[in-house]
């Protein structure tokens, strides 16, 4: 069970995207505007202000120049911001000095959703891209759909439920006799005899309206059935069928259901891995949502338990 932008003043090096080399020219050949001097082959100091018009003034390295009455200084304010210049400026959250869009840092913003980099990138194409949802500064790995239904999807997977990624709680409304997530971030439930019901919240900050599922399936335990059509969240059987479902989890009941999609009705062999019965169809919830919950249980006399998310992602926009 997982546990229930930077900006600076002024300019500094950003050290957590790109080296040096990948900017334009490196450190060494950035120029910053606003200089008050240049220095001509002889080592002469050159003020950028003149004095009266059509005086020249110079001076030797060290010495103070002055001009006449109504000269103007080489004083100027502080350098502008560039957004790809490899310089941390006020305002900006990154700068790693490139246009990509796919390496956690699109037009000096650290993207949190797919749905962002299309919008700061519109002709961003579907693909791995990293993105922080949580805001922690360490942006991650996702599968971007940016074509389907108008793109902006944010494809995770279950592994990132549990590693930091995404912040999530499994919550026993009845305790199975045997529960545990495994190496991979996947949270089981066991049963020999009576029932369980579970339901398990995956937080994604950014929001969300709709979702859909790609290569999304769950592995039966024993002799699982998951014929129950469930409406409500805290009731996930009844006798003899179990259900598995999603949807939002400020809602009062799910959007998908097993059994309403069109799942198999009969018992799960021991160790059965099935897709779920819809993919690449999205849910739309009616509202935004900053919480996707699965939710699952079952009852009966005989070994049943599932694994609700085995394999796949879940997309969300």
């Amino acid at each position: 069970m997982a546990s229930s932008l930077l900006c600076c003043a002024g300019c500094q090096l950003n050290p957590a995207y790109d080296e040096l080399s990948q900017s334009g020219g490196g450190a060494s050949g950035t120029t910053l505007a606003g200089s008050g001097t240049a220095e001509s082959s002889s080592g002469t100091l050159i003020p950028t202000g003149t004095g009266t018009a059509g005086e020249s003034v110079t001076g030797t390295a060290g010495e103070s120049v002055t001009g006449t009455s109504g000269e103007t200084t080489g004083t100027t304010g502080p350098p502008p911001v560039v957004c790809g210049d490899h310089l941390l400026d006020r305002g900006e959250a990154c700068d790693d000095g490139n246009q990509a869009s796919d390496d956690g840092c699109v037009s000096c913003v650290i993207p949190r959703s797919c749905a962002e980099i299309l919008a700061l990138a519109p002709m961003s194409p579907s693909g791995p891209y990293k993105v922080d949802p949580r805001g922690s500064g360490e942006p991650w790995q996702v599968t971007c759909d940016m074509d389907k239904d108008g793109g902006g999807w944010t494809g995770f997977s279950v592994q990132d439920t549990c590693n930091g990624h995404l912040d999530s709680i499994v919550v026993a409304l009845q305790k199975a006799q045997i529960e545990g997530i495994d190496d991979e971030c996947r949270p089981f439930t066991d049963k020999v005899n009576d029932a369980f019901a579970y339901y398990w919240d995956i937080s994604f900050p950014p929001s969300f309206g709709a979702f859909f599922l790609r290569g999304y399936e769950v592995k039966g335990l024993g002799d699982v059935e998951l014929n129950y059509p469930q409406v409500l969240w805290e009731k996930a059987y009844d006798f003899p069928d179990g259900a598995l479902s999603l949807g939002n989890g400020h809602d009062d009941g799910p959007l998908a259901n097993w059994a309403n999609d069109g799942g198999m009705l009969g018992s799960f062999s021991d160790g059965q891995v099935l897709p779920y019965p819809v993919q690449e169809i999205a849910f739309k919830l009616g509202k935004e949502s900053d919480l996707l919950r699965i939710g699952w249980g079952e009852i009966g006399q005989n070994h049943e338990g599932l694994y609700p998310w085995w394999a796949g992602q879940i997309f969300v926009r």
